[in-house]
């Protein structure tokens, strides 16, 4: 029974001296985790964290488990912390969901999304319901939603609309959106911009075709700069549009212009929109000068090849339209070809698509240099 008791003993001992060293400074610990702010930002990425220290949630378990224990002389600090448990734990869930969903609205929001959910296809920018219009409706959504909060908190606080207070409070909130919208705008533009280096870019973001359209060569949609509906038309309402996302979003404070009008007023983001337009014109210019290098074939389309070969099975030669009707009009007798006239036409087609080949190759291997 001695030896039981010496072991009792030197355990209880030991006990009191790890309780003893536990409970050193907690006060002080609890209190300066306490008085950190909740919610932190990530400086890189924009986002929000909660930031409940693990300290405090393994201090309300030690206590949980002391208490159970019926463990005397528990620090009063850390009593009235395990007091408050239920707050807490409410506070942090609501928390974690708020912070989960700021992350998701707004910051991580693409505002463009491929057609078919893969990294290699083209953008969503043209259709009945586009990424863009369908991440609006989303900004429109949470834009209302937070002034509903920003109600519900007014009447919680039992703030009168002009108290010092309450303004600061608005004026915060507003700080916060106008961040959230310059970053979604910014990322976008940055997004366009950088998938149009040819270094960075992987794949083509947009198609623009060409196409022969009866006797003529066009691109679709229009290089020309002034075509409604055409390539710089198009990239210019898509600026706007990601521009105008802002007009969805109230804002708290009263008397100031619309989140649109001061984005548009921003001289970073008008910078980058110029440089995107400017990208833009310069492909478009590019195209234009890779389209005229066939000039030099417009004929193999201009002109009839029924009337070539009607022409050429009688008279035996070949010509342009007008030096065909020009010929018809000296000399009415057919001429039948020869064989000689066979051998000259062949080489002369085989010639023509060999250059047709050869420019093809020529621009292809320019772009794979740039």
């Amino acid at each position: 029974m001695s030896k039981q008791k010496e072991m009792i003993f030197l355990l209880e001992k030991f006990e009191n001296s790890i309780f003893k060293s536990w409970t050193k400074g907690v006060d002080s610990v609890c209190q300066m985790n306490l008085q950190e702010h909740l919610l932190i930002r990530d400086t890189s990425s924009r986002l929000l964290s909660l930031n409940f220290k693990k300290e405090l949630v393994s201090m309300l378990k030690e206590v949980r488990y002391l208490l159970k224990m019926k463990w005397n002389d528990i620090p009063s600090g850390l009593l009235d912390l395990h007091s408050k448990t239920d707050t807490y734990h409410k506070f942090v869930t609501t928390l974690e969901l708020l912070v989960t969903s700021y992350n998701k609205d707004w910051l991580s929001l693409q505002l463009f999304k491929c057609k078919d959910k893969k990294s290699e296809s083209l953008l969503d920018i043209v259709g009945p319901s586009t990424s863009l219009e369908r991440s609006s409706k989303s900004i429109h959504s949470g834009g209302d939603h937070i002034h509903e909060l920003l109600l519900e908190n007014q009447t919680l606080f039992k703030a009168e609309l002009d108290d010092v207070a309450w303004q600061a409070y608005l004026a915060h909130v507003d700080a916060t959106l106008f961040d959230g919208l310059t970053n979604i705008i910014n990322n976008s533009f940055q997004m366009l911009l950088t998938n149009m280096d040819l270094q960075e870019a992987a794949v083509p973001m947009f198609e623009v075709r060409l196409e022969l359209d009866t006797s003529e060569l066009i691109f679709k949609p229009s290089l020309e700069i002034n075509s409604p509906g055409g390539m710089y038309d198009l990239m210019r309402n898509q600026l706007d549009d990601i521009y105008r996302i802002a007009a969805n979003v109230g804002r708290p404070v009263l008397g100031k212009p619309s989140f649109q009008t001061e984005l548009e007023e921003m001289e970073s983001l008008s910078q980058t929109r110029n440089q995107i337009l400017s990208n833009v014109v310069n492909a478009m210019v590019e195209a234009l000068d890779y389209k005229a290098l066939f000039e030099d074939f417009s004929s193999l389309w201009i002109e009839s090849r029924t009337e070539f070969f009607a022409h050429f099975l009688t008279r035996g030669i070949s010509s342009r339209p007008d030096e065909l009707r020009a010929q018809e009009q000296r000399d009415q007798q057919a001429c039948p070809p020869t064989l000689e006239d066979f051998k000259c036409q062949v080489p002369s087609s085989r010639c023509h698509c060999e250059e047709n080949s050869q420019t093809v190759a020529l621009k292809n291997g320019a772009r794979d240099d740039e």
